[in-house]
């Protein structure tokens, strides 16, 4: 997938309420984007499995069990996982239908902003 493939993909997904505005912000750095094919009954059986194991974390379970039910009802074989790593060190991933032409399911859990250090206060003027 190319840069302006995936910037125009996000701003539909975010139009549509299926990724956080915040992201809009990311899509200005890409440094990589990775996508591929991958099976739906695959990421189903490895998300079913991991939802036993987010009961600790209720916003990961939350977030877990939403992806789950979506490939429960997801009827096609195939999705395009899809990545973006920035070049300030966010990250993101979702999950497009397989011709990659629509955001289906943002993968929040995955969502990696970046930390932004405060500036440093500066010193005053000396004063010649």
């Amino acid at each position: 997938m190319d840069e302006n493939k995936l910037k125009q993909l996000i701003i539909e997904a975010t139009s549509q309420g299926r990724c956080d505005e915040a992201v809009l912000d990311s899509i200005n750095t890409p440094l990589t984007i990775d996508s591929g094919l991958t099976s739906t009954a695959s990421l189903l059986h490895m998300y079913s499995r991991r939802l036993k194991r987010t009961k600790n974390d209720a916003q990961l379970s939350r977030e877990t069990e939403d992806l789950v039910s979506f490939l429960r009802r997801y009827p096609e074989d195939h999705l395009a996982m899809v990545s973006f790593r920035t070049r300030d060190g966010g990250f993101h991933l979702f999950l497009a239908d397989a011709e990659e032409t629509t955001v289906l399911f943002w993968m929040k859990m995955f969502d990696k902003f970046p930390e932004h250090p405060p500036k440093a206060p500066q010193p005053p003027a000396a004063d010649d």
